[in-house]
């Protein structure tokens, strides 16, 4: 795959590469997550997946006995989900949509999974996504976050420990936040990542 550009052609991707060319989609659930929900920390409720990509992390919830939807930009991406889905024997929603429509109840949700939508959200946008997962999320509700760490180098969607703690203190008590070394890429090198796990006031 060519360097990803600060804008991406999600469809073009999924339409045009096979999961294991798409360096983010490493088809097994992100271990952090795992750890979360096999401790007991994430406990079995309502749950929607952040641009969900070809679905892994709502089908290791779903098949743990959360009841998730999934929302996905790239009309391809949610049919490869709703396949594996199937094969997998789960049953997860997703739908095709902008998650900056926020098109969902207020306090719809009991958790809320980010595992790099944030990252790609413009600067000038960013409020808006963060004012919309607080209102879908219930009071108390869930939000797991991974983003891009400024160790991948200066960039516009690198973040230093003190921008997450800007962004989200607004509305979410930080339960428990981590740098991972090594993260995103299976076969592109490594991409360093922040993983944050996080209440909502």
């Amino acid at each position: 795959m060519k360097r990803l550009s600060d804008k991406l052609d999600w469809d073009y991707i999924y339409s045009h590469y096979t999961l294991d060319e798409i360096p983010w989609e490493l088809e097994r659930p992100d271990s952090p997550l795992k750890r979360l929900v096999e401790s007991g920390a994430l406990k079995k409720c309502k749950a929607l997946d952040a641009c969900s990509g070809a679905g892994t992390q709502s089908i290791y919830l779903a098949g743990k006995g959360f009841k998730v939807t999934g929302i996905e930009i790239s009309p391809t991406a949610v049919e490869i989900s709703r396949s594996r889905a199937r094969k997998a024997r789960v049953k997860c929603d997703f739908i095709k949509g902008d998650v900056l429509s926020f098109p969902f109840k207020t306090g719809e949700f009991d958790l809320i999974i980010d595992r790099g939508c944030f990252h790609h959200i413009s600067k000038n946008k960013r409020q808006n996504y963060i004012n919309g997962i607080c209102r879908i999320l219930k009071d108390g509700g869930k939000y797991y976050l991974k983003c891009f760490s400024y160790m991948n180098g200066k960039a516009w969607n690198h973040f230093r420990r003190e921008d997450i703690v800007r962004y989200f203190s607004q509305c979410f008590y930080i339960i428990e936040m981590k740098h991972i070394d090594k993260g995103a890429a299976r076969k592109k090198g490594v991409r360093y990542l922040w993983y944050a796990f996080m209440e909502k006031r």
